[in-house]
């Protein structure tokens, strides 16, 4: 039996930190934000960190209803009131089955 069942996406997030001179940016309104990420065509190009993570809606709020239902002596009653204040705030509905 679940507690909590959360809707939504879920993705893979992938940070790269290149070194400055790897990478241009470049105004070019072919774009929504008006500019552009360039790497030089077929070279090879030095990571100096990666990190990937989890992401996307439905789990990043699988992650957070969980880690604030490990906070110590964060009872049942205040945790289901943060559950209802969360989603009265989003607009969205919580069907609620008590055993």
């Amino acid at each position: 039996m679940f507690d909590i069942i959360t809707f939504g996406s879920a993705t893979i997030d992938t940070f790269l930190k290149l070194s400055d001179k790897d990478y241009h940016i470049s105004k070019d309104d072919k774009f929504s934000s008006g500019k552009a990420f360039c790497l030089p065509l077929g070279s090879k190009i030095l990571i100096d960190d990666l990190k990937i993570s989890s992401g996307g809606g439905g789990t990043n709020t699988a992650v957070f209803l969980l880690l604030v239902a490990k906070l110590d002596n964060f009872s049942d009653h205040v945790f289901h009131r943060w559950v209802s204040f969360i989603a009265d705030f989003l607009n969205i509905g919580i069907i609620s089955i008590n055993s």
